[in-house]
């Protein structure tokens, strides 16, 4: 379940039901200590490329699944260098002192985000 549905009263819910789950955390971090006692793997994917790597961990109620791939935190840093150069470039050109140009602020915040 999407960590958007996954919060407490509808997990409780679930369990109430019977039924077992799957749910993204909606925790953003964990301590390092919480993950001292996980079980640890590599996988390299099938583009020979991308490493997934993959911590396990199981507590009396719950087991929890973290997995990491350097790709794909690369492109993410990727994305928000984008962005902020762009932010950058945007800011110095005065476009919200230029007449008839957008200057609301959810429409400057949606050009912002791309």
């Amino acid at each position: 379940m999407d960590a958007g549905i996954a919060t407490e009263d509808n997990i409780a819910l679930i369990k109430k039901s019977g039924y077992t789950y799957v749910a993204v955390s909606r925790k953003r971090s964990y301590e390092d200590a919480f993950w001292s006692k996980a079980d640890e793997e590599k996988i390299a994917l099938s583009d020979g490329k991308t490493t997934l790597s993959m911590k396990f961990m199981r507590t009396e109620e719950e087991a929890f699944l973290l997995c990491h791939s350097e790709a794909k935190e690369a492109k993410g840093k990727a994305i928000l260098s984008r962005k902020s150069r762009d932010l950058n470039r945007d800011s110095g050109n005065k476009e919200l002192a230029k007449v008839k140009r957008q200057k609301k602020y959810d429409k400057t915040i949606e050009r912002i985000d791309g």
